[in-house]
This record gives C-alpha cells, sequence and structure tokens, in this order.
C-alpha cells in the first residue's frame, strides 16, 4: 500500500514539474508587441475587442495597448523614436513623418496574403501614400487602414425651424450655402450658422474648392495666389457676419460643443464624428449629412489612418502579422461597421460595406456619393491635394510646419492681417522651409 502510494506520489510530482515546465516554456516563449493608439471618436471599446480576438488567435503573442491622448499623440510618439524606445507598432495619419524609421514589411506580405507585393498593393491601397513609398522606393512602410472624408452635419430641426432643406445629392454652391446661413440666424433658428473645426487641414478643404493649392509643380508654395485668397477671404466674411463663433479658432473651445448644444444648425468637420453623433444622449435632435459645398471645384478632402510598424522592433514578422490581420478584409469590415468608417482598401471600398443600420446606411451612401465625385479630376485636382499633403518634399513641409497657416487664418480673423497678408506669410514661410529643407539635403 505504501509503494503504490509512493509511486502515486512521484508520477504527481513528474507530471507537475512536466506541467510546470510547459507552462513556463509557454509564458517565456510569448512575446509582448506595443501598440501605440490613438482614439479616434469612440473606437477605444472597438480596438480592444480585435485586439482581444488576434490574442485568442495567437496566445504566444500579448499586445500591449498605449492610449496616448490625440493632442498629445505626435509629441509623444515623436519623443519615443528620439529616445530609442519607440513602439512595435502605431497607429498614425500618414506614412511621411516615419518614413526613415518604419519597418518594410514588403517581405511578409506573399506568406501572409498569397498575393505578390505588387497585386496586394493595387489591392488594398487607397486614400494613402503607401502606393508612392511602393513606386519609388519599393517598401511598403505602412498600411492604409480607414479614411475619414470631410463632412457637413446639420441639424434637422433647426433647418426645419428656418424653412431650409438640405440636398442630398447636388451639393450647394457657396452663394447658396451663405445664403442659408443668413436665413438660419435671421431666422433665430440657431445663434449660429455654422461651426468649423480649427484645423489647417479642415481649412484646406476651401482652398481645393477655389481651384487653389498650397504648392505648384515646381515646388514653390503658391497658397497667396488669387485662389488662395478667395477662400480665406470667404472664411474671414462668415465670422465677419457671425455666422461662426470666433471662440473657435480665436480661442480654443471645441467646435462640436456648439453643434451639440443647438448653438450652431452645421458643422464642418469629417465621418470620424459619425459614431459619437449615434452615441444615445451625445445630441437631443435629428441630425443628417449633406455634400460639402462647391466653388469651381467639388473637392472633398479625406483624413486617412494608416498603421505602421517600426524597424527597431525585435519582432518584425509578428509586427507585420498583426498589422496584416488588423487591414484583412473581414477585421477591416467589422471596424468599418461598428464606426460607420470608410475602409481604405480599394476593393472593399468599391464594393461597399452593408452597415447594418437603415439611418448609418443612408449617412454613409450621401458621404461615399460626394467622396466620389468630388475626388474626380477637375482641373489641378485631386493632384494638388496629394502634392501638398501625401507625397514628396511639399507635403513633408506642409505636415510639419502646418501650424504656422493655421495662425495666420487666425490673424486674419481676428484681423491683424489682410487675408493676402497672411497668405503672403504663409507663402514666404513655407518657400523659406523649402529652401532650407533642400539645403541639408545636398
Amino acid at each position: 500500500m505504501f509503494k503504490e502510494v509512493f509511486v502515486v506520489k512521484k508520477v504527481f510530482v513528474v507530471l507537475s514539474v512536466l506541467l510546470v515546465g510547459l507552462m513556463f516554456v509557454s509564458f517565456a516563449q510569448q512575446i509582448t508587441l506595443t501598440f501605440a493608439y490613438f482614439t479616434d471618436g469612440p473606437d477605444l471599446p472597438v480596438i480592444q475587442s480585435l485586439i482581444a480576438q488576434y490574442q485568442q488567435l495567437h496566445p504566444d503573442i500579448k499586445i500591449n495597448l498605449l492610449n496616448i491622448p490625440y493632442s498629445d499623440y505626435a509629441q509623444k510618439l515623436s519623443t519615443m523614436i528620439q529616445g530609442g524606445t519607440p513602439p512595435d507598432i502605431a497607429r498614425a495619419g500618414d506614412i511621411i513623418p516615419y518614413q526613415d524609421v518604419a519597418l518594410n514589411i514588403a517581405p511578409y506580405i506573399p506568406s501572409y496574403t498569397g498575393e505578390s507585393v505588387d497585386e496586394w498593393v493595387k489591392n488594398h491601397s487607397g486614400f494613402t501614400s503607401m502606393e508612392y513609398w511602393y513606386d519609388t522606393r519599393n517598401e511598403v512602410l505602412g498600411i492604409p487602414w480607414d479614411a475619414g472624408a470631410h463632412a457637413l452635419f446639420y441639424n434637422k430641426d433647426e433647418f426645419e425651424k428656418a424653412g431650409i432643406t438640405a440636398p442630398s445629392t447636388t451639393p450647394w454652391t457657396w452663394d447658396q450655402w451663405e445664403s442659408a446661413m443668413e436665413k438660419i440666424v435671421n431666422s433665430g433658428a440657431a445663434k449660429y450658422a455654422l461651426t468649423y473645426e480649427k484645423t489647417s487641414y479642415r481649412w484646406s478643404n476651401l482652398l481645393y474648392q477655389a481651384g487653389g493649392e498650397i504648392w505648384n509643380k515646381d515646388g514653390q508654395c503658391v497658397i497667396n495666389n488669387e485662389n488662395g485668397v478667395r477662400a480665406l477671404s470667404f472664411f474671414v466674411s462668415l465670422f465677419r457676419k457671425n455666422f461662426i463663433p470666433e471662440s473657435v479658432w480665436i480661442g480654443n473651445t471645441p467646435a462640436f460643443s456648439y453643434f451639440q448644444n443647438g448653438l450652431a444648425a452645421m458643422f464642418y468637420s469629417g465621418t470620424w464624428m459619425i459614431p459619437e453623433l449615434m452615441q444615445k444622449g451625445t445630441v437631443n435632435f435629428n441630425w443628417g449629412v449633406m455634400p460639402l459645398p462647391m466653388d469651381k471645384v467639388n473637392a472633398v478632402m479625406t483624413g486617412p489612418k494608416v498603421i505602421l510598424g517600426f524597424k527597431s522592433t525585435k519582432y518584425p514578422k509578428q509586427v507585420a502579422d498583426f498589422m496584416l490581420w488588423l487591414t484583412s478584409r473581414p477585421i477591416l469590415t467589422q471596424w468599418c461597421q461598428q464606426l460607420g468608417a470608410i475602409p481604405a482598401n480599394h476593393n472593399l471600398l468599391e464594393e461597399g460595406i452593408d452597415y447594418g443600420n437603415p439611418n448609418l446606411n443612408s449617412v454613409m451612401k450621401i458621404i461615399l456619393t460626394d467622396l466620389n465625385n468630388g475626388t474626380q479630376i477637375q482641373g489641378n485636382w485631386p493632384a494638388n491635394f496629394e502634392r501638398d499633403w501625401i507625397v514628396g518634399d511639399t507635403a513633408v513641409i506642409t505636415q510639419t510646419y502646418y501650424p504656422r497657416l493655421v495662425q495666420d487664418i487666425v490673424n486674419a480673423i481676428s484681423g491683424t492681417m489682410t487675408p493676402q497678408q497672411a497668405l503672403n506669410d504663409v507663402a514666404k514661410y513655407f518657400n523659406e522651409q523649402m529652401a532650407n529643407l533642400k539645403a541639408s539635403s545636398k
């Protein structure tokens, strides 16, 4: 009896040791990938859910989500990179700021997707500079994830009170848009007609609608030409007429707060606001979306998001695998359906997404139709947009020094500069920075 008990105990001990050993090996083999992330509306629970899915499929990998406030994101990520401690993966607005430190994932694409790199780039790319980097450097430095399009939201209740019917297919002209603003304010339907987000990117959409551009084909900043001055003069006039609250641009009051509280009947922002607007309790009125108004050009800008890996990672294959999984068709579809996002994937964008909600499907139909119409070739559009913001040294200057543009727009609104003087200052400064960039690269 004693001998049998001893044998049982011995077997138990051996099994325990083996189990501990297996657990030790399992934990020892698990790797952690740090994912730097900023929220873009109420998307944090969605990305957390997708990470949980991935970790369940890959128990040997832990994704450490580093959620950084958007206002601090660029600076903190830059500090991490300069300090030699970048994350393994990051969400970003574009590839350009990270072109020298981004991981080239091209070697990992064929084995993961079953496609050649050429095929995959052609099928996947959309609203991004990914094709540019592949064509010029034969590298895939980031994957387009989703794209936000600029959008004009409106308060249906206040429009009805003012006796205005919003367009759903054919855009208003600037004159028609301004006439509607006047009716809203004069009718008392809302204190302000419009609230407009304070970013150079958002204002630039007016620049392109006026037929303007920041840079010409020769790499000279020409934002201060006749078209640019028309765009800024029109924008400033809306403040002068008290159609837009000055505190958003001259101060730092969030533009959305005026729309959310019913103080402004229209809100110039983008599709990233849709999930928040759809959340119960965010607004207490009926809202809709209309095509962006147009001047000389029907221009609709996009705000792409990409996912990047970094060269410094110890786990390039695992980083590439996670990036490819997160941007794969089924996972990207989940992401877009839950957030009302536009897929930055050529094939998926062409096929379209059923968002599973009649109201959201209706809103997205207007936005996607407007985006399609507003990205057709019209004169130098959208080539100027790509040159200004997406590719080449011109985009590097614009993305690096855009605060100067914001400041001079504010100077024009406050009256310390005329629109011509403000844009002259931007052009002079941008051209100086371009000269410095060219000199430093010799």
